[in-house]
C-alpha cells in the first residue's frame, strides 16, 4: 500500500519528537522533500488571528519555489507571540542545515493547542533522523503524524495524463474539529511531478480550494492553522505548464478532484458528527447568493438537530434561507430532502408525511479505511454547494 502513495521526485518521513500530550505513542513530526527546485503555492486562513508557521509559510512563498514541508502536530505555534515566530524559524533553519539547503526553502505547518510554545530543542533533536528516513514511500507516515483529532489518514491520490505522459498527483489531509475553513485545523498538501509555473499553481489551488476546501462545514469555526501547499516538483519532464497550455484544464481537474474528495472525508470524520449532508441550491439569482443561502442551512443548529434526530423538518431550511441575506422570493421556493419534495413554489405538498420519511435509526459511525482513496463513511457534517 506504501508503494502507491510515491510520487516520483519527492520523498517523505516522519518521527516521534515528542509534541504529543503524554501517552499520545503517534509520530508528531514529518517532512516532504523535493529532490529539486518545486514551483509551489499555498492559501491559507482568514482568521485574523493566524499562526506563525502559516504567516512564514505565506511570505516564503512570494518567491513561488520550494523544496521542503516541514508539519509538526500536537502544538498549533499559534497565540505564541514573536518567541512562536522565531520557533518556526528556528526548527526550519535546522531542518535546512540537515538537508543543506537555504531555510527560507523549508516550509512550515502546525496543527494542534493554540497558545503553547513550540519546543524548538524537541524538534531540533529531531531533525538529522528525521532527514536521514526521507524515502519514496514514506508518505502513508505522514498522513499518520499530521492527524490530531482524526480518526484515520486522509488520503487520495490520482494519475492523469499530460500529453503522452502519465502524471502523478497526491493529496494529503488533516481535519475533524473547527471545520468552516475560509482559508479548520484544516492543513492539506498536494504533490506532484509534472511541472508548472507558479502562477498556474497559485490559480489552481485557489480555485480549487474555492470550490472545494471553502464550501465545507462541521462546526462553524475556522481554525488560526488553515494551509493548503501544493509543490510541483517537474521530474515528469514536461514542458512547464501555464494558463494557456493544453494540459493546464487536465491539470486543474485532477487537483480540484483530488481537494473535493481530501474535503469530504474531513466532513465525514466530524468531531461528533452522525450525518453528512449536502445543500444544492439551484436557481439564485447569483454564486454569491446561492452560496449564502447553502451556507446558511449547512450552519443553522436547528438544521443540524433535524439532521442529526433524523427529522425531515424542512421548515427550518425555509427559514435559513430566508435569513441568509441572498435574494429570496418565497413564492419560487421549492424544498427538496434527498428524493423527496416538501414544497413547491412557496406551497407544502399536501400528502407530505413526516413520520413517512424519517428515517428508522441513525447510521452508525464507522472506521476510516486507510487505502490510498478511501471509501467515505456514512457520517460527518455538512458541505454546502
Amino acid at each position: 500500500m506504501a508503494s502507491k502513495l510515491k510520487v516520483p521526485g519527492f520523498r517523505a518521513s516522519a518521527t516521534k519528537a515528542g509534541l504529543r500530550s503524554s501517552g499520545d505513542s503517534r509520530p508528531d513530526l514529518a517532512l516532504v522533500m523535493c529532490d529539486s527546485m518545486a514551483q509551489a503555492a499555498g492559501v491559507f486562513t482568514r482568521n485574523k488571528v493566524r499562526a506563525a508557521p502559516g504567516i512564514l509559510a505565506e511570505k516564503r512563498l512570494r518567491k513561488g519555489t520550494a523544496r521542503a514541508v516541514l508539519v509538526n502536530a500536537g502544538i498549533a505555534n499559534s497565540m505564541t507571540g514573536e518567541k512562536g515566530m522565531e520557533a518556526a524559524t528556528d526548527t526550519t533553519a535546522e531542518v535546512a542545515k540537515v538537508l543543506q539547503i537555504p531555510d527560507t526553502e523549508v516550509l512550515p505547518a502546525s496543527t494542534g493547542v493554540i497558545g503553547v510554545q513550540l519546543p524548538v530543542q524537541k524538534i531540533n533533536r529531531a531533525a538529522p533522523r528525521l532527514v536521514k528516513a526521507l524515502a519514496p514511500d514514506g508518505f502513508g507516515e505522514v498522513s499518520e503524524a499530521i492527524l490530531t483529532t482524526d480518526t484515520g489518514p486522509k488520503v487520495v491520490r490520482t494519475t492523469f495524463k499530460v500529453g503522452a505522459r502519465k502524471a502523478t498527483l497526491l493529496g494529503l489531509a488533516k481535519g475533524a474539529g473547527m471545520i468552516a475553513p475560509n482559508m479548520a485545523t484544516m492543513l492539506a498538501f498536494l504533490f506532484t511531478d509534472v511541472d508548472a509555473e507558479s502562477k498556474l499553481l497559485r490559480k489552481v489551488l485557489r480555485n480549487s480550494t474555492g470550490r472545494t476546501f471553502n464550501r465545507i462545514t462541521v462546526d462553524g469555526d475556522t481554525s488560526t492553522n488553515d494551509t493548503v501547499l501544493i509543490m510541483a516538483g517537474g521530474s515528469l519532464g514536461n514542458r512547464p505548464l501555464t494558463d494557456s497550455s493544453r494540459g493546464a484544464k487536465v491539470f486543474a481537474k485532477a487537483v480540484e478532484d483530488v481537494c473535493a474528495r481530501l474535503a469530504e472525508m474531513i466532513v465525514r470524520d466530524g468531531e461528533g458528527a452522525t450525518r453528512i449532508a449536502r445543500v444544492v441550491v439551484k436557481g439564485a439569482s447569483s454564486d454569491s447568493d446561492a452560496h449564502k443561502a447553502a451556507r446558511a442551512i449547512a450552519e443553522s443548529l436547528l438544521v443540524k438537530t433535524a439532521l442529526h434526530g433524523a427529522d425531515p423538518n424542512w421548515g427550518r431550511i425555509a427559514a435559513a434561507v430566508g435569513r441568509s441575506g441572498a435574494k429570496v422570493d418565497q413564492k419560487k421556493l421549492s424544498i427538496k430532502i434527498g428524493p423527496v419534495t416538501c414544497v413547491v413554489k412557496g406551497v407544502p405538498v399536501e400528502h407530505f408525511d413526516e413520520k413517512k420519511h424519517r428515517p428508522q435509526r441513525a447510521q452508525p459511525r464507522l472506521g476510516t479505511s486507510r487505502s490510498p482513496t478511501p471509501h467515505l463513511r456514512p457520517h460527518g457534517g455538512v458541505r454546502p454547494y
